[in-house]
């Protein structure tokens, strides 16, 4: 499970890099402009890559970084367009599972070769493991950002190679094996152990060595890639540049050059569209109105599997002594209450977003959506939210309900930086208020609405909204809501939503694990672990942007991946 609001596109500072080559010295020089036989696409507004490594870190695991490692590497398992896995595109050929569901027999393809013509083996897949169940422990240089998600690593017994095209990955227990193969296995993005093993038996420092290259593609390690394309060159703040590989076994790009366009503002990002300067980007909500202007480019609102958040904090020292109030059920339901998602939708999202109530979003219409959870499980109705905490003992003094020495007067932490979020929390304000239900609005940077919930629980009351994408993951959602979970935020604990979360990834039938899956979205949905609030088109920023490309560029949406990955190797300029 990835963040798209904080890790997955939080604001990163660009390391002061000297733009180089592959490790030579290169005559061509960069063109930040499109053309005929270059794709320059915009980045987000202030959205820089800063981790280059296929193995992610917990401050590295943004849409922007994933793209780029995408273009380089190719991964173990491919999850293709239709969220399931694609091994046409993948370092795998195929996975043998056995009887009882605990061991899976992984077969490597010829098809992809590293760039200096050496194969991709087995002891190269066992290295990248090695190096994500390092960064899975505690107190290592960097943190792995999917950790609990597919097994790793602690349902992970041991990973093998058998020869130089086989891998034997056994369980500690029988495990869902589409469940496995998705979540577990797609993870492995391998690199060339010949290249980047430099310290054999020191785990701790090799991953400290990797910390220091992650955002230094100008390394020479990075010259050995099997994607489609390499690293060329960079100007900091401004661009970065990756060209075909001709070496790569799949696909071969028909353009000359991919360029990342870095972007200052939403108005930068704007012009850059209206001018053609950039020819694939976003159209940001909040310049929807001047949509027209953009008369050369496709206006796409693209919807990824996933939801959108305000975790609330249930944590034992919660300011003023909330964090056991927000720890009932009744409570939530009367916030979730005050949200009046279709008024949204309309109102500040011009109709292009997806009811969300519960951890599917409705949009896009896919195998994971039970439609059970597609309706409100609380519609917006303040007077009867207001009723619900009268009945639980709340009284109405000076405007504020209240209960012996508690108020329901708290913070709530947004992010800043776009005027779509503050209209919407504006919007929620008002309408708790009908409720009795006192709030303070605080806009803070997005960097720092992360800090408040992962390091001081005294700090945050409620937070976000925080768009979160399932990515190629199966939507199980132990990492969310589990009792522990990683992304847990808000201390969420209820032991039948961990039951049910658990039977998903138990050994089953197709059939029998969809079932599975919709019994715990139709509970997740009625616990409110965290407030449910509209899915927006694109959902690469909190606001919501809409997928913008010149007409003469073709293939940009055909080829997206579930996840917001792209595949430029497939684009094509006419």
């Amino acid at each position: 499970m990835v963040k798209r609001s904080i890790a997955l596109l939080g604001v990163s500072c660009l390391a002061l890099l000297s733009a180089a080559g592959w490790g030579t010295t290169h005559a061509r020089v960069a063109s930040t402009s499109a053309s005929a036989d270059t794709i320059v696409m915009a980045t987000a507004p202030l959205q820089a890559p800063n981790w280059f490594f296929p193995v992610g870190s917990d401050t590295g695991a943004t849409l922007q970084n994933r793209q780029l490692q995408s273009l380089m590497y190719v991964p173990l398992v491919h999850i293709g367009t239709n969220d399931a896995p694609d091994y046409a595109q993948s370092i795998a050929t195929g996975v043998t599972v056995n009887k009882a569901s605990d061991q899976f027999t992984v077969h490597l393809g010829t098809k992809y070769k590293w760039s200096n013509g050496q194969p991709v083996t087995a002891q190269d897949v066992v290295f990248t493991w090695d190096l994500i169940k390092a960064a899975s422990s505690k107190h290592t240089p960097f943190g792995y950002p999917y950790v609990g998600i597919g097994g790793v690593p602690a349902d992970w017994k041991s990973v093998v190679a058998k020869g130089s095209k086989t891998v034997v990955i056994t369980t500690t227990a029988p495990v869902n094996a589409v469940w496995f193969i998705q979540d577990g296995l797609s993870q492995i993005i391998p690199v060339d152990q010949s290249v980047w093993d430099k310290y054999p038996t020191n785990m701790y420092k090799e991953l400290e060595f990797i910390d220091l290259l992650a955002n230094s593609p100008t390394s020479p390690e990075y010259d050995v890639v099997d994607g489609a394309f390499k690293f060329y060159k960079m100007v900091p703040g401004d661009y970065w540049e990756f060209v075909p590989n001709p070496s790569y076994g799949g696909h071969k790009p028909t353009i000359k050059a991919f360029i990342e366009q870095y972007e200052t503002s939403t108005a930068a990002e704007f012009e850059a569209l209206k001018e053609g300067t950039v020819n694939v980007g976003y159209l940001p909500n909040s310049s929807w109105s001047a949509r027209g202007q953009l008369t050369n480019d496709v206006i796409k609102p693209v919807y990824f599997v996933g939801f959108t958040e305000m975790p609330m904090n249930e944590n034992a020292h919660a300011p003023g002594g909330l964090g056991p109030v927000f720890q009932q059920l009744y409570l939530r339901e009367a916030l979730q209450m005050g949200i009046n998602e279709p008024a949204i939708i309309k109102g500040i999202y011009h109709g292009e977003a997806s009811l969300c109530y519960g951890p599917v979003a409705a949009l896009p219409k896919t195998v994971y959506v039970d439609p059970a959870t597609t309706k409100a499980d609380y519609p917006y109705n303040p007077a009867k939210g207001k009723k619900l905490l009268e009945a639980n003992g709340w009284k109405e003094v000076n405007g504020v309900m209240t209960k012996g020495k508690l108020r329901l007067a708290f913070t709530v932490t947004y992010i800043s930086g776009d005027q779509t979020t503050t209209d919407m929390m504006e919007l929620l304000k008002a309408d708790w208020a009908k409720e009795g239900i006192d709030v303070t609005l605080r806009p803070e940077a997005l960097a720092d609405v992360d800090m408040n919930q992962t390091i001081d629980p005294t700090k945050w009351s409620v937070e976000g909204p925080f768009n979160l994408t399932w990515g190629t993951f199966y939507p199980d959602g132990e990492s969310i809501f589990g009792t522990g979970g990683g992304s847990n935020n808000g201390g969420y604990s209820n032991a039948t939503s961990n039951a049910l979360m658990a039977a998903v990834t138990k050994p089953a039938s197709t059939k029998a694990t969809l079932s599975a899956l919709f019994k715990y979205e139709e509970n997740i949905s009625k616990e409110v672990p965290v407030l449910w609030l509209p899915w927006p088109a694109g959902s690469v920023s909190v606001q919501g942007d809409y997928l913008t490309y010149a007409k003469n560029v073709h293939g940009v949406v055909s080829t997206a991946g579930v996840a917001g990955s792209i595949a430029p190797q497939y684009w094509t300029i006419k």
